[in-house]
This record gives structure tokens, C-alpha cells and sequence, in this order.
């Protein structure tokens, strides 16, 4: 059986496994913008571009070590960049400047600004990821097979 998700369906699905009962809906909203904004340091509402650079170097450090080795980067280079056939990511060692075969938190800030992955999430680009561009995309970037709906194994994916 093949469950898939679309856009607004995942966006609704993302509140509620946030907020948590429908009942109470001025604080499910203020919990969501919250819990959604994990990364806004500054507490602006907004992702702004060194919170976006630690979303994705948190999200992409899958063994939690603090650097990116090889395999991560495989995973996320494809999961993040996929959608974007017009970016040149290049390869692994090509960021690794100090070519210590890991990814520092300063090499994944330069691959960020160098490929412009964060304008691609700008859509409006006013410097600021906004609830709706953070909603589309995250989906886009977990929507694996680029058919504008999440399967089942793409919303577990989600979810880790």
C-alpha cells in the first residue's frame, strides 16, 4: 500500500505532530512557530542565513560527531540538492578545504552561501526563510523521487 502526502497534507500532518491536540488552537500555533523555529537564535520568527546553515549542517550530521564525512555528505547532498538541477555542488573534497576528509561547520557556511541553497529556499528573497518557504522547502527536500507527494518511507524520513 502506498501512502503519499501532499503539500498541505504534510504541513497539517508537521502541526499536529507538533502542536498535539487540535483543542486548543492559539497555543498549538505558538508552540508550532516554536518548535518549527528550533533554529531561529535570534528569535525573529524568521531563518535567516547562519540558522539555515545550522539546520542543514544539523540535519545532514547524522552520527552527531559535529563534522560531515563522506557517506553523510552523500545523503545529504542528494537529499538537499536534488530538487535544484541548476546548482553545481561539486564533490566532497572540492569544500573540504583543509582536506582533513570531514566537513567543519565553516566548510558547510561556504558551500551554503557558494551554491546559493538558501536562496533556493528564500523563494521571495527577503534574507528570511519564512514559515510557508521553510514548509515547501522541507518538502521538497524530503520528497525523494520528486513526485510532489511523500510515500510513506519519504514521512518516516521526516520524522528521524
Amino acid at each position: 500500500m502506498i501512502i503519499t502526502l501532499n503539500k498541505a497534507l504534510l504541513a497539517a500532518l508537521v502541526v499536529a505532530s507538533v502542536a498535539g491536540s487540535p483543542v486548543v488552537a492559539n497555543a498549538q500555533q505558538s508552540e508550532t512557530q516554536t518548535r518549527t523555529y528550533s533554529y531561529d537564535t535570534n528569535k525573529n520568527g524568521m531563518i535567516d542565513p547562519d540558522e539555515f546553515t545550522t539546520y542543514f549542517y544539523s540535519r545532514s550530521d547524522t552520527n552527531g560527531d559535529g563534522y560531515l564525512g563522506d557517506d553523510e555528505w552523500k545523503v545529504s547532498t542528494t537529499k538537499w540538492y536534488r530538487p535544484y538541477k541548476d546548482v553545481n555542488y561539486n564533490n566532497y573534497t572540492f569544500w573540504d578545504q583543509d582536506k582533513d576528509k570531514k566537513l567543519d561547520a565553516n566548510e558547510v557556511k561556504t558551500l551554503v552561501e557558494k551554491t546559493g541553497l538558501y536562496s533556493k529556499w528564500d523563494t521571495n528573497l527577503d534574507k528570511k526563510i519564512d514559515n510557508d518557504e521553510f514548509a515547501k522547502g522541507t518538502f521538497v527536500a524530503y520528497d525523494d523521487n520528486g513526485d510532489n507527494a511523500l510515500s510513506l518511507e519519504e514521512w518516516k524520513s521526516v520524522l528521524r
